[in-house]
């Protein structure tokens, strides 16, 4: 089984419907980088999962009860600790799989790969600083489209 880890994004549900109240994690990321993400993993994986700074692994139909304000890239922000991550990573089966795409900056990858241990993995986004969305969003729609 391949699983996508697809990034949380600053831009919420909530920016623009602020009356949304809880949302599925499908729903909630609506930034342009993590709209490619979602494409790409429909295209190349059998299931994903958003990695959020607050909440951790979710699973697309898991609930987003509101907005929030969190990033690992921040110090200070109330993250979810490694040692959380890794027992939803164990919970979730991500430990046992074919390989993850780990569509997601590179230190959100690196936050991934330390809780999953030794799975395989694909990094598309690697090597891409987090400053340039533009670049991670045009890398992935250009892998979704030369596979398509």
């Amino acid at each position: 089984m391949r699983v996508a880890v697809l990034p949380c994004s600053k831009e919420k549900r909530w920016d623009v419907e602020p009356d949304a109240g809880p949302v599925a994690a499908a729903r909630a990321y609506v930034s342009p980088l993590h709209l490619a993400a979602q494409a790409y993993a429909a295209r190349h994986a059998d299931a994903w999962v958003v990695l959020s700074a607050l909440h951790g692994f979710l699973r697309p139909d898991d609930l987003v009860p509101a907005a929030y304000d969190v990033t690992f890239s921040r110090p200070g922000d109330p993250v979810i600790s490694a040692e959380r991550l890794a027992q939803q990573a164990q919970e979730l089966g991500l430990t046992g799989v074919e390989l993850l795409l780990i569509a997601c900056p590179d230190d959100y990858a690196d936050r991934v790969r330390a809780a999953v241990g030794e799975v395989p993995v694909a990094l598309p986004l690697a090597g891409i600083p987090l400053d340039d969305l533009a670049g991670m969003t045009a890398r992935l729609a250009s892998l979704h489209k030369r596979l398509a």
